[in-house]
């Protein structure tokens, strides 16, 4: 599908209670890394699409840049 695999820059999706508890400076970060690794929203339940280089750059600008397969430059 694929030429290589996502970078690991996935959402960590999690429910409201959760995120507080995750961003609160209080929580152990053991904890934290719990709740990203076993109460995030799991890859599988998104739809990944390959598009062009010119998404990694942050300059860049545009609704080109979140369609599928956008350009490659």
């Amino acid at each position: 599908m694929y030429d290589s695999e996502p970078a690991d820059r996935r959402p960590l999706v999690l429910s409201p209670e959760l995120a507080r508890e995750w961003t609160d400076s209080a929580t152990d970060p053991a904890h934290t890394a719990e709740i990203a690794r076993e109460w995030c929203t799991p890859v599988d339940a998104f739809e990944w699409y390959k598009v062009g280089k010119a998404v990694g750059n942050v300059r860049n600008q545009g609704q080109d840049l979140i369609r599928p397969d956008s350009g490659t430059a």
